[in-house]
């Protein structure tokens, strides 16, 4: 069992600092559409449950003992004894036992103020536990060496639970002024936008549930670089690409926080509430038709002169054994180079972690994987991949998760 130095190895102050910049960090994190429609009281103390520290509660009053030996340095011993340095003797020890409740980790704080002297402690069966040696059949040295251990932490504990008790009984307000703070801040970046004087038109034919933007923006490929082979193959521009992706998660939150709405939709008529969120969003700079459209039972195109330059599959989860031919289905539809794909994943498992899992596990394998490039959110993956038999050929991948259990 690993020793420790009690109310020592680490300040209560940096240890409360810590968990402030995790909480500001948490509601950084946390969309701008959550932000302007959470219920605030429930948000705030659902921020406070988490960053609270559970009270340390020391039952000082109900110490128990047990009797070991031990084999002691000649070095621990006191003077007086005849004992041969670099020797070993054996000695009875006094373990004293005291029972505890809370959060064990606080034990290793130092409060402010605090103490300097300290003194190895383990914790055990719900007991803070620390040794005394009996050096001699007098037990008045045990017991004071127990009288003194057991003063100082009464005096640590006593200062380290004000400080407790102050940090619990503020987190709700501090919470609150976070959260508050970053609202006002989203707020003034909205009534900027509101004062520049350009009206917002509002398409026809949008569900209401969704926002719909001011103007189609209009997709514009990348010119090639200099340098490239003679046969010159556009891009889909990477900001486009982001947008397109920004549309599809914000829609498949949607359909999240509407379960009773989409769970029993099929794939393909949950496709095309996608679609209908991408159409009004965009439109293709030289280019004639729609700009997105469907092509087979799930997937999503974006063609510019005939090539597809964006495929998005959507697909209801089934398991790790589809993710594979899932991802073959999407390379067949690409012709161009650097192109842009999507896979839209509706679990209805209960659990989607083990589903998030499997998703890293399989993409790895897959024997067109580049690289992982890493998360935009716990169930957003970024990859690079590439052409079959062609690993000059680059395609981005992303792969979009969207919880909505039966």
């Amino acid at each position: 069992m690993p020793s420790f130095r009690i109310f020592y190895e680490k300040e209560f102050d940096a240890v409360q600092a810590s968990r402030y910049y995790d909480l500001r960090q948490r509601v950084e994190r946390e969309s701008v559409d959550y932000i302007l429609n959470a219920d605030e009281q429930q948000y705030i103390a659902h921020l406070a449950s988490i960053y609270a520290f559970d009270p340390l509660e020391l039952d000082l009053s109900n110490v128990v003992t047990s009797r070991h030996e031990m084999e002691v340095p000649a070095e621990r011993f006191p003077p007086g004894f005849a004992v041969r340095a670099g020797g070993r003797y054996k000695k009875p020890v006094v373990r004293y036992h005291i029972p505890f409740t809370g959060d064990a980790e606080l034990l290793r704080c130092s409060p402010n103020p605090r103490e300097l002297n300290t003194f190895e402690v383990f914790v055990e069966d719900n007991a803070v536990c620390f040794d005394v040696i009996a050096f001699s059949d007098d037990p008045a040295p045990v017991i004071a060496a127990f009288d003194r251990n057991r003063g100082l932490i009464e005096r640590q504990f006593t200062h380290l639970s004000k400080q407790i008790e102050n940090h619990n009984r503020s987190i709700g307000a501090n919470a609150q002024s976070i959260f508050h703070a970053r609202k006002s801040e989203i707020q003034k970046q909205h009534d900027f936008l509101a004062r520049l004087g350009v009206p917002v038109k509002k398409a026809s034919g949008v569900p209401t549930t969704f926002t719909v933007p001011a103007s189609r923006k209009k997709i514009v490929l990348d010119k090639p670089a200099i340098g490239q082979p003679a046969t010159l193959d556009p891009v889909l521009s990477e900001t486009i690409y982001e947008e397109i992706l920004k549309v599809l998660q914000d829609t498949g939150r949607v359909f999240e926080r509407l379960p009773s709405t989409y769970y029993d939709k099929d794939e393909e008529t949950l496709r095309d509430h996608f679609l209908l969120q991408l159409e009004p969003h965009f439109e293709m700079a030289s280019a004639t038709g729609e700009t997105f459209n469907k092509d087979g039972k799930t997937d999503i195109l974006l063609r510019f002169e005939k090539h597809n330059v964006f495929v998005a599959e959507c697909k209801v989860w089934h398991g790790p054994g589809q993710h594979g031919p899932t991802i073959d289905q999407l390379l067949k539809y690409i012709t161009w180079r650097d192109s842009k794909t999507a896979i839209v994943y509706f679990v209805h498992n209960k659990k989607i972690i083990e589903v998030l899992e499997a998703i890293e596990s399989e993409t790895q394998k897959h024997p067109c994987f580049g690289r992982f490039i890493g998360k935009q959110e716990e169930s957003w993956f970024r990859y690079d991949f590439h052409f079959p038999g062609d690993p000059d050929r680059h395609i981005k991948l992303n792969i979009l998760c969207f919880h909505m259990p039966r």
